[in-house]
């Protein structure tokens, strides 16, 4: 236990174990994973943050990093922290729906637009589709998800389609 308490105090962790999925052996894990990623600067980089194993191939990798950094583009612990709570296992499909909108949301206006929809549509099928075919998926998703018809997708549209994808919950995961 003297190990774990010089890494943290203990209202550190509790705060941690409050606001995360993860135990207090996990964190500490976790903090040592930090610690090798960052050589001991206790920050890094949305460059280096991109480049972890778990976000290497990820289409959505500078998104996620824009998401879960502060707004100087710098990732601390408690970033990262929460970065790999969302993404775990245990994170419920609430936490992971709020987060994949903000991923989605490109230009953080709280709606997805159709640009938004666009820039998700790209990165997951690269130059795979025509302009033409992007446009028919944008249209089918917001013919879809557009429950209002204001032709942009709020956070209750875009959780109440999330509600019924039975997958989506395990493929918003990362394992460490």
């Amino acid at each position: 236990m003297g190990n774990q308490q010089s890494i943290f105090s203990e209202e550190e962790f509790e705060w941690f174990e409050a606001n995360t999925f993860f135990t207090r052996t996990e964190i500490i894990r976790i903090y040592r994973y930090f610690e090798r990623i960052t050589q001991g600067t206790k920050q890094m980089s949305m460059d280096t943050f991109v480049t972890i194993p778990e976000l290497q191939i990820n289409p959505f990798r500078m998104r996620i990093a824009q998401v879960f950094s502060n707004d100087d583009g710098i990732i601390e612990f408690e970033d990262f922290l929460d970065f790999l709570s969302v993404f775990s296992e245990e994170a419920t499909r609430d936490v992971k729906s709020f987060y994949a909108f903000r991923i989605y949301d490109w230009d953080d206006d709280d709606y997805l637009s159709p640009e938004d929809v666009r820039n998700v549509v790209r990165c997951q099928v690269g130059t795979n589709l025509s302009e033409e075919e992007i446009e028919t998926v944008v249209a089918n998703i917001f013919n879809e998800t557009d429950i209002d018809g204001d032709d942009r997708i709020s956070f209750v549209e875009f959780d109440h389609v999330m509600a019924r994808c039975p997958d989506f919950v395990n493929t918003f995961r990362i394992r460490i």
